[in-house]
């Protein structure tokens, strides 16, 4: 064997070695770009470039990330904080009950533009607030009004909801509380007895007018009432006042318009003596019938 084979084998040997250790010490969690080890050895073919050194050939060995690593998983356990709830709007005023309950219902009848019907006029909140127990009577107690169907289950809890809360106009205000200071009862001044004995008078007292049904039946209900809440008038705001049953149904609707605000009969009120005769009937009972001594 020549010097030069000797120095070929010198290099290569180390060299080997270095590779088989490195190929060792490759971490088990890694995979190579290619079955196995590869190793591209190459040298150079020019062995005889004059110089009588031996080009020691060059080992490559290509290592690759493991592309099926895990990644990071955020911690769970870590709390997450909510953000704040905006805080529900407060429907309880009057610019709210206002347009889910008057404009749609009933401004179309009782407002300036609609004629105000009845003599009512519902456009603000003062109006409003004047006749809110014949609204609270006939829109949710009686559902007569509006005439032709009853408001739908939003607009009449939302108006139970603005009465119960005191019917305030903004957000936040508090109803006017009713004053417990009952209100002093003056003292009878004693008349002084005076002994003259009282004349009886010889005129014989004309009996008392029994005011019956069928007494204010023939001086209110008839001439008044029945041209449009009877069935030949149509039944008006669904209301029938033909019978005493139904006039004792409405009783409270009756006084509170032909007697209370006076608006009803639509055209002009009750004259004094029916409003007279019909206030005394409701304070005695109403009654159907009266006996008379």
């Amino acid at each position: 064997m020549n010097q030069r084979s000797k120095n070929i084998l010198y290099w290569i040997v180390p060299t080997a070695l270095s590779i088989a250790i490195f190929s060792c010490s490759v971490k088990p969690d890694t995979k190579e770009a290619t079955s196995g080890k590869s190793l591209a050895t190459t040298a150079d073919a020019n062995s005889t470039s004059g110089t009588g050194v031996a080009v020691a050939p060059v080992a490559v060995a290509t290592v690759s990330a493991n592309p099926d690593a895990t990644p990071s998983i955020p911690d769970s356990s870590i709390p997450v904080t909510e953000g704040e709830i905006a805080p529900v709007e407060n429907k309880m005023t009057w610019d709210y009950v206002n347009k889910t309950v008057f404009i749609p219902n009933c401004i179309s009848c009782h407002s300036l533009a609609g004629g105000n019907k009845g003599r009512v006029n519902l456009e603000t909140y003062a109006n409003v607030k004047a006749r809110i127990d014949d609204i609270e009577f006939e829109v949710i107690s009686q559902q007569s009004m509006p005439p032709d169907a009853p408001v739908d289950s939003e607009a009449a809890n939302a108006l139970k909801a603005w009465i119960a809360a005191g019917i305030p106009e903004t957000a936040g205000m508090t109803p006017t509380p009713v004053d417990p200071t009952p209100t002093p009862v003056p003292v009878p001044v004693p008349v002084p007895f005076d002994p003259t004995p009282v004349p009886v008078p010889i005129d014989p007292v004309p009996a008392p007018i029994a005011i019956d049904y069928a007494y204010v039946n023939k001086t209110v209900i008839a001439p008044f009432c029945l041209s449009c809440h009877s069935v030949a008038g149509g039944n008006k705001g669904r209301i029938n006042l033909e019978t005493f049953a139904n006039v004792t149904k409405y009783l409270k609707k009756i006084k509170n318009e032909a007697i209370t605000s006076k608006s009803m009969p639509p055209t002009e009120p009750l004259t004094s003596n029916a409003s007279d005769i019909l206030s005394k009937w409701i304070t005695a009972g109403a009654p159907l019938t009266v006996s008379t001594p």
